[in-house]
């Protein structure tokens, strides 16, 4: 048989009702237990209570976006920073990456290409923070002396 659809509408529901049905999903989510004879996925997904947690979570999630394509089109530090935290992580999984002694020749150098556009993109974000009023990044890095005052040869790659 199957189970009747009722829109659920948030805005004619009172906080407390919100409530009520939050605890009702929660002490739900503690007691259902996978059995032989549960429902089929479509009917599961048919419920009420199933539909109320998905819109609940929808709700949480804030929609993905896109770093612009230009540094300097962003205006707000916070996120300048962001971008540029993002491009730090996606360096350092694609030096992970590179390290793999399995990679064929060509996915080698395409790896290193990216590698070097992030590092290029992320001397953007960093020229952006400062221009913003931010943190200078790029301050920090000194370079690796020897004892006559020479710098090092191969200590100006990754790092």
């Amino acid at each position: 048989m199957p189970i009747p659809q009722i829109p659920i509408e948030p805005a004619r529901l009172s906080t407390q009702t919100l409530a009520q049905l939050e605890d009702l999903a929660a002490a739900a989510a503690r007691r259902l237990r996978p059995t032989a004879t549960m429902a089929r996925n479509e009917e599961k997904a048919q419920s009420m209570l199933n539909r109320f947690i998905t819109m609940k979570q929808e709700e949480k999630r804030k929609p993905r976006e896109r770093r612009p394509y230009l540094a300097s089109e962003c205006r707000d530090l916070a996120d300048a920073e962001r971008w540029r935290s993002e491009i730090l992580r996606e360096i350092g999984a694609k030096v992970a990456e590179i390290q793999n002694e399995g990679l064929g020749e060509h996915r080698l150098r395409d790896l290193n290409d990216e590698i070097n556009k992030c590092i290029r993109e992320k001397g953007h974000w960093e020229r952006q923070i400062v221009a913003l009023g931010g943190a200078n990044y790029r301050r920090g890095m000194g370079r690796m002396l020897d004892d006559s005052g020479k710098e090092v040869p191969g200590t100006r790659g990754y790092k």
